[in-house]
């Protein structure tokens, strides 16, 4: 293996969980159809959710190969702000998931919207500052947040995840 990709991984295996991730619903649970709610938590997450992951996490760490260290961090003021402004919106969208639409009434839900909200938080003030360390800290407690809540919920609304 010529590279190590310290973050790659991480953006790599988050796009995966989010992208077949525990909102999307099995039919054969219930019927040949999911039920609206399982579509709409599907769509928000690869639309919004996996959208926004992928704007923080392409934007910190490094890579390591026999030639040396490429840093993956931002290189200038544009850079810096839009991880401050996916940050902001993942903090929109943490709240978002935490409403009823999305919670379904289940309180660890929340609990982990909320857990999402506090990671991007800490994404945000790194970057604000420009600590690529704490960046890359934030951004893998955001991951630990979503992986969590993706094995806490198998399934959403009784629908089994594929």
């Amino acid at each position: 293996m010529n590279q190590i990709l310290r973050s790659g991984l991480i953006g790599l295996a988050a796009t995966a969980l989010l992208t077949v991730g525990a909102c999307s619903g099995s039919s054969e649970a219930k019927g040949d159809e999911e039920p609206q709610f399982v579509e709409d938590m599907h769509d928000f997450m690869n639309e919004e959710v996996d959208t926004l992951a992928d704007e923080i996490w392409e934007r910190q760490g490094w890579v390591l190969t026999a030639k040396g260290e490429t840093k993956l961090f931002p290189t200038d003021d544009a850079g810096w702000q839009a991880v401050v402004d996916a940050a902001d919106e993942m903090m929109a969208v943490s709240e978002e998931l935490a409403s009823e639409k999305y919670s379904l009434g289940e309180a660890d839900w929340v609990t982990y919207s909320e857990g999402l909200g506090v990671a991007a938080q800490q994404v945000k003030d790194a970057a604000l500052v420009r600590d690529e360390q704490a960046v890359f800290d934030a951004g893998g407690l955001m991951y630990q947040v979503c992986l969590s809540c993706h094995e806490r919920f198998r399934t959403y609304g009784g629908y089994e995840a594929e």
